[in-house]
C-alpha cells in the first residue's frame, strides 16, 4: 500500500480546520465512513493496542481524519474516493496559491 502524504495532509487539515465551502459536506461524509468503519472488522476497538485514537488496523490511519479526506477510499473498498483526481488537483493548487501568498 502506497501512502499519498497530500490525502494524510488533506485529512488532518479538513479535520482541524476545515475550509468553510467544504465543512459540511466534510462532516456529511465523515458521518457515513465512520458508520461504516465503525461495524468494520478493521476498526481497532475490535484488536488491543496501546494507541488511544480509533483507528483503522489495516492501513493505519487515525479515522477521525481518514473519514474527512475527500480524496481518500477506504483501503479495503468500503468506501470511495468524493473527489476526482482532477478535482483533488484543482483544491491542491488553490491550496499551493493560498501557501504562496505572504502576508
Amino acid at each position: 500500500m502506497k501512502t499519498k502524504f497530500g490525502q494524510i495532509v488533506e485529512g488532518w487539515r479538513n479535520n482541524l480546520i476545515p475550509p468553510a465551502h467544504l465543512k459540511k459536506e466534510i462532516e456529511k461524509v465523515s458521518t457515513e465512513r465512520t458508520s461504516i468503519c465503525e461495524s468494520c472488522k478493521f476498526h481497532s476497538k475490535n484488536y488491543k493496542s496501546v494507541r488511544p485514537d480509533a483507528h483503522c488496523v489495516n492501513c493505519g490511519c487515525t479515522l477521525s481524519a481518514k473519514t474527512k479526506c475527500l480524496s481518500c477510499e477506504c483501503p479495503t473498498g468500503k468506501w470511495k474516493a468524493e473527489m476526482s483526481s482532477e478535482e483533488e488537483t484543482k483544491l491542491k493548487e488553490n491550496v499551493k496559491k493560498k501557501n504562496s501568498k505572504t502576508y
